[in-house]
């Protein structure tokens, strides 16, 4: 058996979570004997087979830079395959799973461990010469790796991971990977990355309770917000939209209900490359609740909890509505945009906090982007949206 030392601290940087994301892929999908906060116990050779059975990669299109290019070098010379080399993400995970029989990982305990020596920031190993360095493990510059009380304040220490941990890790990003798409930029198009993660606190929980039916339930629902985030995305100009689409998605609340959870907590990172290495642009906490504010709400005013659900979602996937909320982000915005735009703030305010004034104000904001284009053909479109609420009521 392999024993797993989980001394690394749990939080919202990017190396923490890939780090731990990549460990509850582990527990899920390797022989392991039991897990807590501080150890994990694993088969041996569970890296291995667990690469070994690695699937569905291949849409994984993330870059590695020119720095990557030695490191990979490195880290199959370190797990006996001196004549594989790679150069993107999905590539990387082909050779490790098409090699994964000739990996030699001879540890029985693996310490995931910090420590700095000589200016460097040691993960797992005691010196820089045993380390590899990947560019997707230092997107956090180096946050929460200094302190006041060492001399390393002001400074940006160079970071180097063991063969174990870079292999968990990676398994990390293999599994919390949502989707890449380009959007435009001033500098023409940018290809943007999303992840999801547990929340910190989530993976506390998990971890501390050591719950193998518990996790598997999170991670199922976990993988169905995944599944709703990559769908919506490109059409997603407001993060209100998506967070309304995870909010009133029945399935993840049926599968609530089935599992028992009363609420999940993630955390959808937006990254972009940046020069030779890779910037976090925005970090968006989505937690969904079993039982909502305005569940108790629309018992009040509307016949049926279902048709309303349906009757908000006809709304997001109205084509005029996608159309208006689109040219949002071009130089010739459509005269309801702003309506839509305010619609959507109001929504939420609704389905998240139970405010029902913000619904009254939202079929305020339909009714105006129907007045402003009530000559035109896609007037009608909005005014068939508030009919078909007038039957919820």
């Amino acid at each position: 058996m392999v024993k797993v030392k989980l001394n690394l601290p749990i939080n919202s940087t990017f190396l923490s979570e890939v780090i731990y994301e990549g460990l509850l892929y582990l527990i899920k999908n390797s022989d392991v004997k039991y897990f807590t906060r501080r150890e994990i116990e694993f088969k041996e050779n569970f890296l291995k087979i667990a690469y070994k059975e690695l699937k569905d990669y291949e849409n994984i299109k993330i870059a590695l830079t020119g720095n990557d290019y030695p490191n990979t070098k490195k880290l199959f010379e370190k797990l006996n395959l001196p004549n594989v080399t790679s150069k993107n993400l999905n590539d990387l995970f082909n050779k490790l799973h098409e090699n994964a029989n000739e990996f030699i990982i001879e540890k029985h305990e693996i310490n995931l461990i910090q420590k700095i020596k000589k200016n460097n920031v040691l993960y797992g190993i005691d010196n820089k010469t045993e380390g590899i360095s990947l560019q997707l493990l230092k997107v956090d510059r180096y946050t929460g790796f200094t302190s006041i009380e060492t001399e390393y304040i002001t400074q940006q220490l160079p970071s180097y991971f063991s063969k174990e941990l870079i292999l968990i890790a990676l398994l990390g990003i293999y599994s919390s990977y949502v989707t890449s798409i380009s959007l435009i930029s001033e500098k023409g198009f940018r290809q943007t990355h999303y992840f999801l993660f547990f929340s910190p606190e989530e993976i506390l929980i998990l971890l501390s309770k050591g719950d193998f039916n518990l996790l598997e339930s999170k991670l199922i629902l976990k993988e169905k917000m995944k599944e709703i985030v990559k769908e919506r995305i490109k059409s997603a100009h407001l993060n209100e939209i998506l967070l309304l689409d995870i909010n009133l998605n029945l399935e993840l609340h049926k599968n609530m209900e089935k599992e028992n959870l009363d609420k999940l907590s993630t955390l959808l990172v937006k990254l972009n490359p940046e020069g030779q290495t890779y910037k976090i642009y925005e970090e968006t906490p989505i937690t969904i609740f079993r039982e909502l504010v305005f569940h108790k709400k629309i018992k009040e005013y509307f016949k049926n909890h279902e048709k309303f659900v349906e009757f908000i979602s006809n709304f997001l996937n109205e084509k005029s509505v996608k159309a208006a909320l689109s040219s949002f982000t071009s130089k010739s915005d459509m005269k309801e945009t702003n309506d839509l735009l305010s619609g959507i703030i109001n929504l939420y305010k609704f389905i998240v906090l139970g405010d029902t004034q913000s619904f009254s104000e939202f079929i305020r904001n339909i009714w105006n982007a129907y007045e402003k284009t009530k000559e035109e053909k896609r007037g009608i479109q909005y005014l068939n949206l508030l009919k078909s609420f007038s039957y919820q009521i």
